[in-house]
């Protein structure tokens, strides 16, 4: 019995970490390997020797110092300087991992009034821009990475302290969740419909009529919205120059374009 029993847990823990994906066995040994799909945060002025950097397998030894030149962050390499990349008042700097060809290095740089996200891939000696990078800074201004899921780079984002248009007289921040593809050197917005996190709930402060589609919300066909009544909030529609809400009232859901002619608190 105590035979079958230690055969069943010694099945178990081998499943575990198959499943987990995270050990592999060589010759009889048990070797960490690095994790795919995984952001890991970069400290200024400490050497990273973990990680790969450039896509080729290897692990590398990354480094990131000040420039003397205000805003700018120089990068090393194996201990070769490479170059500084620009970071306004500031930057969080990540690390992230797809597979073994997709790595990326990812920078929130702090700007007056917002954030602007950048993504970096190594060729040929450098930290090359990845194309498709300005869709990240099409959502809320205050924006960060908040995680990676295969391919998927989720990215968190809100209208900082104060909120405008029609939720300018409600507490809290509006905030959402924006999913980009980032794959094979580019990235690609897979839907501006972004789902609203946090708080959700609100009231109107006036009465108006929703859209039942977000692509023409000059039809009015939508659910009516009365002074007084409780909506949750869904969807925000971003990528373009104004804001398109999406709300669930009696029901039903609707969409309205973001304006001081609808309030909420």
């Amino acid at each position: 019995m105590n035979r079958k029993r230690k055969k069943l847990m010694k099945l178990c823990a081998f499943l575990f970490m198959l499943f987990c994906g995270t050990f592999i066995f060589a010759n009889g040994n048990v070797k960490d390997v690095q994790a795919a799909s995984r952001m890991v945060m970069l400290y200024g002025n400490k050497t990273y020797t973990q990680y790969d950097f450039t896509g080729d397998g290897r692990k590398n030894r990354f480094k990131c110092t000040a420039d003397s030149e205000r805003g700018y962050v120089r990068l090393y390499l194996n201990g070769s300087y490479k170059q500084r990349i620009f970071v306004a008042k500031g930057a969080n700097l990540y690390w992230c991992g797809i597979d073994r060809k997709n790595v990326y290095l990812l920078a929130v740089c702090y700007q007056y009034g917002g954030h602007e996200l950048k993504v970096y891939k190594y060729s040929s000696g450098r930290f090359k821009a990845v194309p498709g990078k300005d869709q990240l800074n099409k959502v809320f201004m205050f924006s960060n990475f908040s995680k990676i899921q295969g391919d998927t780079l989720y990215v968190y984002s809100s209208q900082g302290s104060r909120n405008g248009g029609s939720f300018r007289n409600a507490s809290g921040m509006i905030e959402a969740e924006t999913k980009f593809k980032l794959r094979n050197n580019k990235i690609s917005c897979i839907s501006w419909n972004s789902r609203i996190i946090g708080r959700r709930t609100f009231y109107a402060q006036n009465s108006f009529q929703t859209s039942a589609s977000d692509r023409n919300l000059n039809i009015k066909n939508g659910p009516k919205v009365k002074a007084g009544q409780k909506v949750t909030l869904n969807y925000v529609k971003l990528g373009g120059n104004t804001y398109v809400y999406q709300i669930s009232v009696g029901g039903r859901k609707g969409w309205f374009k973001d304006s001081y002619s609808i309030q909420f608190r």
